[in-house]
């Protein structure tokens, strides 16, 4: 009678230990293994997407990178790595370069798998993806190479950093204020507000170096600096920000002219195209520096011909006039081809993943 006794107490105490481990880790397991993607019906789960974000921290510092992120990362590498897999015979020798990157990196970056729990087969999986993504893009740019013009705009001294903000009409009648009597001087100051008033909005940002292809209202606005405006079409407004700056210091010297007065002088005379009449009236002294030696101010604010700042101290006004850019145009040449180099390669992969997402069946779940 004891002896069943105890057998119905041991598994009664079982039966709570199977209900804890039940109630407890199946919630955390089965979050780790929630699909969140396939490819060629292969599953990959919320497990993957934290291996690849252990994984891009243990290659380089990759920690501000969110989840939305990685997981599109993700499952357009694997789209590649399935590409490379099914039509290349270097998989061997893929696993080989696996296994060195993983060594180096492993000896400057030591002390990552002590404190981190991923494994070393995960990081030579993800390797591996990396690797395979490469090689096809790399594959598919010589095979175009030809037919891309890589010279093109190579004497361009720009970047052009192009932020866009939408907003619906409707969500913009939501504010309280007249919309069109706020004077909004950057997106900043309209986020700022939007946010307050929990409105919706869209935002994205785009790096451009050659201008000539962009949409003519905003080139238009470019060419007339002025670098924040609106455009409305049908329900949608958009707000864009233009900074437009270097695409290097190096190699890039500019004259500047310092004009020194104790009275202001009207904004619309300080033109280098000035400078000879305004001698005759003020102390002006003219000098070439090296770009890269001038004072964070000053670099910010001088980035075009006639751009120019006011200095104020003690009653002493100095106005600091940019009037002439000289550049090595070799040095200028280079960068350029090779931010055209990555606009392809961009737009080989953007390419290559909208035509294999439909023949590879990449579909997301939980979205």
């Amino acid at each position: 009678m004891k002896f069943l006794q105890n057998m119905i107490k041991n598994r009664f105490k079982i039966t709570i230990y199977l209900y804890l481990l039940i109630t407890f880790t199946f919630p955390i397991f089965a979050f780790e293994n929630t699909i969140l993607f396939k490819i060629n019906n292969i599953s990959f789960t919320q497990l993957d997407v934290e291996e690849r974000k252990k994984y891009l921290n243990f290659v380089g510092n990759n920690y501000n990178l969110k989840d939305e992120f990685i997981l599109d990362e993700l499952s357009s590498t694997i789209l590649f790595y399935e590409f490379f897999k099914n039509n290349s015979s270097d998989y061997n020798d893929i696993e080989l370069q696996s296994e060195k990157i993983f060594e180096d990196v492993s000896k400057k970056n030591s002390d990552f798998l002590n404190k981190n729990k991923i494994s070393k087969e995960s990081i030579l999986k993800n390797i591996t993806y990396d690797l395979a993504r490469k090689f096809v893009v790399e594959e598919l740019f010589e095979r175009k190479r030809n037919s891309f013009n890589i010279s093109k705009n190579a004497n361009s001294i720009y970047n052009f950093n192009i932020k866009y903000l939408n907003i619906t009409i409707e969500e913009i009648s939501k504010l309280e204020n007249n919309f069109k009597e706020i004077n909004f001087k950057n997106l900043n100051e309209l986020i700022l507000i939007l946010k307050n008033e929990n409105i919706t909005y869209f935002l994205k940002e785009k790096k451009v170096n050659d201008i000539s292809n962009i949409d003519n209202k905003i080139k238009n606005n470019i060419n007339n600096k002025n670098y924040f405006f609106k455009l409305t079409e049908n329900n949608l407004i958009t707000f864009i920000e233009i900074e437009k700056n270097f695409i290097t210091y190096e190699g890039l010297y500019t004259e500047i002219y310092s004009i020194e007065t104790n009275k202001k002088i009207n904004n619309n005379l300080v033109k280098c195209n000035n400078i000879k009449e305004l001698s005759v009236e003020y102390n002006v002294i003219s000098k070439v520096y090296e770009f890269t030696k001038l004072n964070q101010r000053i670099k910010n604010k001088l980035i075009e011909v006639d751009d120019f700042i006011l200095f104020e101290n003690e009653g002493k006004i100095t106005y600091v006039i940019l009037c002439n850019i000289q550049y090595d145009k070799e040095i200028f040449t280079n960068i350029n081809i090779n931010n055209n180099v990555i606009d392809i390669v961009e737009e080989i992969e953007n390419d290559f993943i909208k035509k294999y997402s439909n023949e590879y069946k990449l579909t997301f779940y939980n979205e």
